[in-house]
């Protein structure tokens, strides 16, 4: 059986990466809507969750462990979309 090169996410929910990033579940949310923390999906409906790439919850946290700006994570991410 061959491979997929696609990643194939594992996912999390807002709770659980509040607990990776240290912060409020809210927190996390916030972060989402800023464009500090890149979304996977939002599931339909008023509760419906939200999921993150558990990768991506992982950078972040390790971005903001070595006291990266908020401008800085932007630039950085603008510069990786122009690369790949």
């Amino acid at each position: 059986m061959a491979e997929s090169s696609e990643h194939k996410p594992f996912l999390v929910t807002a709770s659980q990466a509040a607990i990776v990033l240290g912060v409020n579940w809210r927190t996390v949310i916030r972060m989402c809507d800023r464009g500090e923390l890149e979304l996977f999906q939002k599931i339909d409906g008023e509760h419906g969750p939200y999921l993150f790439d558990a990768e991506v919850v992982k950078q972040a946290a390790l971005d903001r462990a070595l006291g990266k700006t908020r401008g800085q994570m932007l630039d950085l991410k603008i510069n990786q979309r122009r690369v790949g």
